[in-house]
């Protein structure tokens, strides 16, 4: 899905658009996504290019996600790249 404006995710109201991207190193891409009513005031979303919601409840963009998985497996916080990654390996 290259186009990820006012989009609608499984599980959340409203539209959403992309305000951030991040490619990964093995070709797939992050994006993080505003609420198009209500933007900053609520937090956001991350999803891959697929708009398959990866996180939410995301206050701090991509370090959210990047702390999530370090939580997960109890190492070091990884880099977003490696990051996703191992999401997309795990599905």
């Amino acid at each position: 899905m290259t186009n990820m404006q006012r989009i609608k995710i499984n599980g959340h109201k409203g539209t959403w658009s992309a305000i951030s991207n991040r490619p990964t190193s093995d070709g797939h891409t992050l994006f993080l996504l505003e609420h198009d009513v209500y933007g900053e005031d609520v937090p956001c979303l991350i999803v891959d290019e697929n708009a398959e919601l990866l996180l939410e409840d995301v206050w701090n963009g991509f370090g959210d996600y990047a702390y999530a998985l370090a939580c997960e497996s109890d190492t070091e916080i990884p880099d977003s790249q490696s990051l996703t990654r191992r999401v997309m390996l795990t599905r």
